[in-house]
C-alpha cells in the first residue's frame, strides 16, 4: 500500500506543475511560507540569532526550492575530493524506512566519509568532532541556520531555479519580474535573495562554458559560478540496450530517468512513478515484476537511490539493474579549483592551529 504521506506528496506536485482547479487555494499558504523566510532570514541578518561555531570546516551543500537538484552528488564529490576525515551531516527523513535513501547512498558510495543522521545538527556536528573529523559537510544545509558555516554551496536547477514547476527557465523575462511561488503554490523554499551569499553557485545541468556565461550575466551575482551535469557512471546489472524494461523510482524528476533510460537503449514496456523518496513494500515490488514480466520485460530498472532502499529480491521474477550517477563538473573548471583548494586551506590552518 502507499502511504499517506507519499500520496500527498504526489498530490501537491500534481497541484504545481498542473495548475488544477484548486490551485488558487494556495496561495494564503504560499503568502505565509514566504512571510515567515523572510523573518526568518532578517533576524539571522539582524544578528538577532547567532548560528553555533563549532571548531572544524563547514561545508554546507543546499538549495532554494524543494526536489531534486543533485545535493547528494554534489555532496558526494565533495566527500570524495578531500584526504581529510569527512562528516557528513544530515537529517536523514524520508517516507518510509528507518534510513533514508540519501544517507544510505552517500554512506555505501564513500565509506571512508561517516553519515551522521539527527534533526539536531548542532549534537550531530559535536558527536562527530569528538570522533576525529576533519571537516564536517551539511547535507541540505542551506536553510538550517542554527550552525555556522565557513562555505554556503549553493545548487540550481537550470530547467527551474525558483520552482516555478513549469518547465524550462525562461531567459527573456528579468529576473526580478518573475513571480517566485513559494511553497506550496511552487517549490521555492527560499529567498533567492540569499544568492549573494552563497560561497559558490552550481548549476545544473550546463554544457559548455558560453551557458554559464549567459548564466552568470542574468544572474548577476559576485558568487563564482560551476556548472556540472550528471552522467551515468555505472550501470549495474547488466546493459540496457536492446532490452524491454519495467521502469520505477522515486525522485523529483522522473522524466529525466526516463529519458536517460531510454537514450542507453532500453525500452520502456511498464512503468511505476512513486513520490520523491518513497520506497516499494516486497509485495508491490513483486506485484510490479510480474505485470511487467507479463508485458514483455526483460528486467527492472530503477536509480541506485531506490535502489538502496528495496527489501530482498530473491524472489523477483525478472533481475533488477539501477543507474549509478555521478556529477561532472562541466564549467567553471578554475572556480571548482579555487574552491577545492580554499576549503583544504582552511582545515589544515584549523588542524595546524589546534597543534
Amino acid at each position: 500500500m502507499r502511504t499517506f504521506q507519499s500520496k500527498w506528496i504526489q498530490i501537491g506536485q500534481g497541484l504545481i506543475e498542473n495548475r488544477g482547479r484548486v490551485f488558487f487555494l494556495l496561495y494564503p499558504l504560499s503568502f505565509l511560507w514566504s512571510v515567515v523566510v523572510f523573518y526568518k532570514n532578517w533576524l539571522y541578518l539582524k544578528k538577532v540569532f547567532s548560528p553555533h561555531k563549532v571548531s572544524r570546516t563547514v561545508i554546507s551543500v543546499g538549495n532554494l526550492v524543494a526536489g531534486g537538484t543533485g545535493k547528494t552528488p554534489l555532496t558526494l564529490l565533495l566527500a570524495q575530493s578531500f584526504s581529510h576525515r569527512v562528516a557528513i551531516l544530515s537529517r536523514g527523513s524520508g517516507v518510509q524506512g528507518e534510513l533514508a535513501d540519501e544517507p544510505a547512498l552517500l554512506a555505501q558510495r564513500c565509506p571512508r566519509a561517516k553519515v551522521y543522521l539527527g534533526k539536531n545538527r548542532k549534537k550531530s556536528a559535536q558527536k562527530a568532532i569528538d570522533e576525529g573529523a576533519d571537516c564536517l559537510i551539511l547535507d541540505d544545509g542551506f536553510q538550517h541556520r542554527k550552525l555556522f558555516r565557513d562555505f554556503d554551496l549553493l545548487l540550481l536547477s537550470t530547467k527551474d531555479p525558483f520552482g516555478r514547476g513549469s518547465g524550462d527557465f525562461d531567459f527573456s523575462i528579468p529576473i526580478h519580474q518573475q513571480s517566485h511561488p513559494y511553497l506550496p503554490r511552487g517549490y521555492l523554499r527560499d529567498s533567492p535573495k540569499r544568492l549573494q551569499e552563497a560561497s559558490a553557485i552550481f548549476l545544473n545541468p550546463i554544457t559548455s562554458e558560453k551557458e554559464l556565461e549567459e548564466w552568470k550575466s542574468y544572474l548577476d551575482v559576485s558568487s563564482p559560478l560551476i556548472g556540472v551535469r550528471l552522467e551515468v557512471g555505472k550501470i549495474v546489472g547488466g546493459a540496457l540496450s536492446g532490452l524491454c524494461v519495467g521502469l520505477f523510482c522515486g525522485i523529483a524528476h522522473p522524466k529525466n530517468f526516463k529519458h536517460t533510460v531510454m537514450e542507453l537503449g532500453g525500452t520502456l514496456v511498464h512503468e511505476l512513478i512513486l513520490a520523491d523518496h518513497e520506497g516499494l513494500f516486497p509485495e508491490q515490488l513483486w506485484l510490479f515484476a510480474k505485470q511487467a514480466q507479463s508485458l514483455g520485460a526483460d528486467a527492472l530498472v530503477c536509480t541506485e537511490k531506490d535502489f538502496i532502499k528495496l527489501p530482498p529480491l530473491t524472489a523477483l521474477p525478472i533481475p533488477v539493474i539501477y543507474l549509478e550517477m555521478e556529477l561532472k563538473i562541466t564549467a567553471g573548471y578554475q572556480n571548482w579549483q579555487n574552491l577545492v583548494d580554499k576549503i583544504g586551506e582552511k582545515i589544515d590552518n584549523r588542524k595546524c592551529y589546534e597543534r
